[in-house]
């Protein structure tokens, strides 16, 4: 979404405008954005040997996807910008079977988290 080295700023920037479009925090179907982004940012950290920051990142991604997966039927927004806009979660064209959540533990297997599964909150992440 951002590219695998999108600068902090880029990622910054892209919160700040979903921030602002949708101010109440009822982000719906933006909450995936909001999950790719600390992905990225967790993925940094990992980078940088800092395991810490990087569970906190891991950890509101799990918060994002789960808040993704848990919108069910027709749904509308309720920031000023979108409080028009409805839709239904069936009308979605999906190319997968699994979930943002599935698909969020499945990342955890990769080479590329090794550096924080001996972390001591691991383990929480794909409960």
């Amino acid at each position: 979404m951002y590219g695998n080295n999108a600068p902090e700023r880029v990622l910054l920037g892209a919160e700040k405008i979903i921030d602002a479009m949708i101010p109440d925090g009822n982000y719906l179907t933006f909450h995936h954005a909001l999950y790719m982004i600390e992905l990225h940012r967790a993925r940094r950290k990992i980078g940088t040997g800092k395991g810490d920051e990087a569970m906190l990142h891991l950890r509101k991604a799990r918060e994002h996807a789960s808040a993704f997966d848990e919108i069910r039927g027709e749904y509308a927004f309720t920031a000023p910008l979108f409080d028009h806009i409805r839709h239904n979660t069936e009308d979605r064209c999906i190319t997968g079977t699994t979930s943002c959540l599935e698909d969020f533990r499945a990342l955890l297997d990769f080479p590329a988290y090794a550096p924080i599964k001996s972390h001591k909150d691991f383990n929480q992440l794909i409960r």
